[in-house]
């Protein structure tokens, strides 16, 4: 559930008379699931692991990278005015 996304999309159906004002809290009060993992299909779960490693050795790994060596390497002189 992405709450932001969730409440515009049902603004715009509420908007369009698609849905009923009770619809969205119905759909909120159902069970607590897991999109990448469920106990009876383990497989989609043990994919994501390496794909999601992979997307942070992509985005925040040199991120990181950068912040770390911003603070262990010596900043240069500054020059004074003459």
């Amino acid at each position: 559930m992405h709450l932001a996304r969730d409440v515009a999309a049902v603004c715009q159906q509420l908007a369009r008379g698609r849905v009923a004002m009770r619809d969205p809290s119905e759909a909120l009060s159902g069970p607590i699931v897991f999109a990448a993992f469920a106990a009876d299909d383990p497989l989609p779960g043990i994919v994501d692991l390496p794909l999601t490693a992979w997307r942070a050795s992509r985005t925040r790994l040199p991120m990181a990278l950068a912040a770390l060596r911003a603070r262990t390497l010596p900043l240069p002189p500054i020059p004074r005015p003459r």
